[in-house]
């Protein structure tokens, strides 16, 4: 069997184990014989890749699939690759009906032979063209005896739809570099294109939303026993994978992020999250950071750990997130009441704060005050029902101004 006979069935298998297996109970060589047997002179000397081909494609129609799904599954593969040869000495491409099928047309519409020009103008999209020409005609290197190579480009096709393909190429020459074979086989990968696209807009999108949230994944690598960090992670810290790695002890990470006076909060989190016997463990703790900046920032850690019948540690992820502008806020808020209570403290008078519709939110009344107190107060309570009538009126009809004042 030749070389790239073997590389394409042996591509093909990986996919699709089930060839193997056929392989393995009849040998390709039952099938090159066959085939061998039952071809014209002409046919014979066409390349190896087509010759390939054409026992995959016999492959698909024997009768070596247990059940029709699985011999459509297979020939789905089939159609999807296309093999074709060029000929140097006439500057022709020649294709047969395999090649045309992901184009949508057959030799019978188009002939079996094309020259390259009219094959650019016919099915080559316009704006691939040019580079597709450099790739596969221009700058090739002429002291290279075997030379593969592949390239993506799209199509469009007789019914005007636009595909993706791969071009597999492989060139021989002779001694003095005159190009004695050049073929290759066409694979429409536009399917696997899109599910590659949806994954990668999928992952800015997760991306995005990590960074807006501030969220940093990370997990813990059970074989390397290393904390396994990406660069969402890295962006609250001030860093890249690239400068850091993407794997990193826990004393590495202790060292360089955590804030000294908070180590021994996070060593007595991961021994309590180690020892414990629960077979999905979730535990939240709240330390400060030491961005690469300098910039000491404080987070909130999410553990889960998920362990086997055996107690054995199977899955151990979490997320950290920066919390650093909330705790200033609360900060900020706790300090604004702490400052409110004591001007409240230091006033003689019976003072409430209230909401705009009446509710008490707060409240001082010293002792000469009480008697003008109609029953016990407690915050969320309404002015109304704790002063007499004619102060609680007084009261509302000041809250109703302020309202319409806005």
């Amino acid at each position: 069997m030749s070389k790239s006979l073997q590389g394409l069935v042996k591509h093909l298998s990986t996919k699709y184990p089930k060839i193997s297996e056929i392989l393995n109970k009849t040998g390709i060589a039952e099938f090159d014989n066959k085939r061998n047997a039952s071809y014209s002179t002409s046919v014979k000397t066409k390349n190896d890749v087509t010759h390939c081909f054409g026992i995959v494609h016999e492959l698909a129609t024997s009768n070596h699939f247990q059940n029709d799904s699985e011999n459509t599954s297979w020939q789905s593969v089939v159609s999807s690759y296309a093999p074709w040869e060029y000929h140097a000495e006439t500057n022709v491409f020649e294709f047969d009906d395999d090649f045309y099928a992901i184009y949508g047309t057959s030799v019978e519409h188009e002939g079996r032979f094309m020259a390259p020009h009219v094959y650019f103008r016919e099915f080559v999209h316009p704006e691939d063209a040019c580079f597709l020409k450099e790739k596969i005609f221009r700058n090739l290197p002429i002291n290279e005896r075997y030379l593969s190579n592949y390239v993506e480009h799209r199509i469009i096709r007789r019914d005007g739809e636009v595909r993706t393909i791969i071009v597999r190429l492989t060139i021989v020459r002779n001694a003095c570099g005159k190009i004695i074979k050049y073929f290759g086989i066409n694979q429409d990968i536009t399917e696997q294109k899109a599910m590659q696209e949806a994954l990668r807009k999928s992952k800015v999108k997760l991306s995005q939303a990590a960074q807006l949230a501030q969220l940093a994944p990370w997990e813990v690598n059970l074989e390397k026993k290393m904390y396994e960090f990406n660069d969402e992670f890295y962006a609250i810290y001030g860093t890249s994978v690239e400068r850091e790695g993407r794997f990193m002890s826990f004393e590495t990470y202790m060292r360089e992020f955590v804030h000294p006076d908070d180590v021994s909060l996070i060593d007595e989190e991961v021994k309590r999250s180690i020892s414990s016997s629960v077979i999905c463990y979730t535990n939240q703790l709240t330390h400060r950071i030491i961005r690469r900046d300098g910039a000491v920032r404080t987070i909130i850690v999410k553990v889960n750990i998920v362990r086997d019948e055996t107690g054995r540690i199977r899955h151990w992820y979490g997320a950290n997130q920066d919390i650093t502008e909330q705790v200033k806020v609360e900060q900020n808020l706790r300090e604004s009441e702490d400052r409110l209570n004591t001007t409240l403290n230091t006033l003689p008078d019976m003072l409430f704060r209230i909401n705009t519709e009446g509710t008490i939110l707060d409240y001082r009344i010293p002792n000469q005050y009480v008697r003008y107190i109609t029953r016990t107060i407690s915050t969320h309570d309404n002015i109304n029902g704790v002063l007499p009538a004619q102060l609680s009126q007084l009261i509302t009809e000041m809250i109703f101004s302020l309202k319409n004042i806005g």
